[in-house]
């Protein structure tokens, strides 16, 4: 039997104006009611599927796959492969070598945490927005071959913001049904963490090309 010894948030807070992929609106939350005025505390949120702590669904850059509401549960929970990838300067690939060093730690069961610590420069500055590290093709295609579940990095795009890097990774993994998680946080507190879940579920958006979500690092006892 499996047991917890702690959750760990990998999410970022939705706000208005959170720093985001500025191809898409940004987030706007409101207050529509409040317990004072109307007896019920409320609120709208208007934003995109891909602004914030999200998944990619296949159908974000591919025709003819399935949507987030087709895709099993159970690929979205898997074992973290946290990789340390700190080092990672703006606008550098992830390559190949990078990954290989956690060869053993990465298999058919992983979610593949590629750490770069750029959720930690979050803002709507340059550095984020448009300089940030990304997973190079070969590295995506070392993860296809690996068959891990899925993918996730602490910036809103895998591939960065480069309209030459940004597609490959993405296609190479969505080919293959691996999900794709974007706008992780990762706090420094997981690379103390030995053996662990990730789990990142989706809402069930009918026919949507991706789902928030509220990922977590579940850290497990010896």
């Amino acid at each position: 039997m499996l047991k917890i010894k702690k959750i760990i948030d990998l999410s970022n807070e939705i706000y208005s104006n959170s720093p985001h992929n500025t191809f898409f609106i940004p987030t706007e939350l409101k207050i529509i009611s409040t317990i004072d005025k109307d007896g019920w505390y409320s609120e709208r949120i208007d934003f995109s599927p891909h602004v914030g702590t999200h998944v990619d669904a296949p159908a974000h850059r591919l025709k003819n796959v399935d949507t987030i509401d087709k895709a099993p549960l159970d690929s979205f929970i898997g074992l973290a492969a946290i990789i340390d990838l700190r080092f990672k300067k703006p606008e550098e690939e992830i390559y190949l070598k990078d990954l290989e060093k956690y060869d053993s730690k990465i298999s058919n069961s992983s979610m593949v945490l590629l750490a770069t610590g750029w959720c930690k420069k979050i803002s709507q500055d340059d550095l984020y927005i448009n300089r940030s590290p990304y997973l190079g093709a070969e590295a995506a295609e070392y993860l296809v071959k690996k068959k891990v579940k899925g993918v996730g990095i602490d910036h809103y795009s895998i591939g960065g913001s480069n309209p030459d890097n940004v597609a490959a990774p993405h296609e190479i993994l969505m080919n293959n049904n691996i999900n794709i998680f974007e706008e992780l946080n990762f706090p420094d507190e997981i690379f103390k963490v030995d053996e662990g879940y990730f789990i990142g579920f989706p809402l069930r958006i009918r026919n949507g090309s991706g789902s928030p979500v509220r990922a977590v690092l579940v850290e497990l006892s010896e």
